[in-house]
């Protein structure tokens, strides 16, 4: 399997918040949205629920 994810910053009201979205995922269907996620103690935290805007 092969893809592209792009990371991405965004200044929403004056607040940082990062995007994260899959462009391409070879052989398999996927969300195509911008979604935030986090850095923690514990991983990557993808909120797919929520989109940027």
């Amino acid at each position: 399997m092969s893809g592209v994810i792009e990371l991405r910053t965004f200044d929403v009201g004056g607040k940082i918040v990062r995007g994260i979205k899959i462009v391409k995922f070879r052989g398999s269907s996927f969300d195509e949205t911008m979604r935030p996620y986090r850095i923690t103690d514990n991983g990557v935290e993808v909120y797919s629920e929520e989109g940027i805007s």
